[in-house]
């Protein structure tokens, strides 16, 4: 099944009725290391990337959130501290 002809540089084709993945069964063994550890480093890769992307969402989330919160007791203490002054206000007038 498998025919390889050489050319002037030596390297192998493969016969046209075989599929890439059956063909590749037949390469030698450090062509398929490599390929495997290509492989693996690329998925790899990718899984880090996707890790990354979701680190900067959560931290822009976080920041976001706390920032939120920083505000919201600014503005909630400034607007306790003009109710006290109205409700001293209002008791001297009375």
């Amino acid at each position: 099944q498998y025919r390889a002809t050489a050319d002037h540089r030596g390297a192998g084709e493969y016969d046209q009725k075989q599929s890439y993945f059956e063909a590749a069964w037949f390469r030698p063994l450090h062509l398929r290391i490599i390929t495997g550890v290509t492989l693996a480093s690329g998925i790899f890769a990718v899984l880090i990337t996707f890790m990354e992307l979701f680190v900067a969402f959560l931290q822009a989330f976080v920041f976001m959130f706390l920032s939120a919160v920083f505000i919201s007791l600014m503005s909630h203490h400034e607007e306790e501290g003009e109710a006290h002054e109205l409700d001293g206000a209002t008791s001297a007038a009375h």
